[in-house]
């Protein structure tokens, strides 16, 4: 029986799923189909637009991306995921004032989430000391052991030079990983910011293969210009299906 039996062909939210499950299957074409569907049955859906922002967000279309996500925030302002793309999407454009308006205005509701962003923020204009205080925070609200929250605090500590701690959080993040799929995503974040491009591609090479591949940061997010300027970057992108617009890097 075809999937498209398995659902009800005019049920928009029916649709936006399974355009959530053809992404994760790396199926981005018919991701799209499924998504455009689910918004031609119904404008109203927030998932709709949201799906469809996650598709030009990967593919490098970041200004139609956040047309995309704004649209899903106004009609879904107390989703966590809206907030958190449209906040990751000013941060990528250098539209460092909408971002923080966003944090400001919902950081009651998504503490945790805002604390995220203001570390990475804070990291990207060299605000080290800024960044350890949200650091700090987002430690306290998660759980110092997280998989997330070591790899925050290893990316945290490269960018300062205290290579030691951050290699620390490597071993710590593999040895209790388990099965988490992040896991490969954080190590690889963390030997990005310590210069070791050997070791970050390995990570998304990994990260690929097991459908984890972070796409939308790696072709948008300034921690990772220098892997874009590499050209293994292309060359991991060429194993997907999916024509990408990398975005030019003076």
């Amino acid at each position: 029986m075809s999937e498209r039996r398995l659902l009800d062909p005019d049920l928009a939210e029916a649709h936006a799923t399974l355009s959530n499950v053809k992404f994760t299957l790396d199926e981005f074409a018919e991701a799209e189909v499924e998504a455009r569907r689910a918004v031609e049955l119904n404008p109203s859906l927030a998932d709709a637009y949201y799906a469809l922002g996650h598709l030009k967000w990967i593919t490098g279309h970041i200004a139609e991306s956040a047309k995309l996500y704004e649209t899903a925030y106004k009609l879904d302002p107390l989703k966590e995921e809206n907030v958190g793309m449209l906040f990751e999407i000013y941060l990528e454009q250098g539209r460092d004032g909408d971002a923080l308006k966003m944090w400001r205005s919902t950081e009651h509701l998504f503490p945790q989430s805002s604390l995220v962003g203001m570390t990475v923020y804070y990291l990207i204009k060299h605000e080290y000391s800024k960044a350890t205080e949200f650091l700090e925070k987002f430690k306290l609200a998660a759980g110092n052991d997280s998989i997330f929250a070591l790899g925050l605090e290893g990316l945290v500590a490269a960018y300062k030079g205290e290579n030691g701690k951050a290699l620390e959080m490597i071993k710590r993040i593999e040895q209790s990983s388990g099965q988490d799929t992040g896991a490969v995503n954080s190590v690889g974040m963390i030997y990005h910011a310590l210069g070791d491009l050997d070791k970050f591609f390995e990570c998304m090479n990994r990260a690929m293969d097991i459908h984890a591949l972070m796409l939308g940061n790696l072709v948008n997010s300034p921690i990772y210009e220098d892997a874009r300027r590499d050209p293994r970057m292309r060359k991991l992108l060429e194993r997907l299906d999916l024509k990408i617009e990398l975005p030019s890097i003076g």
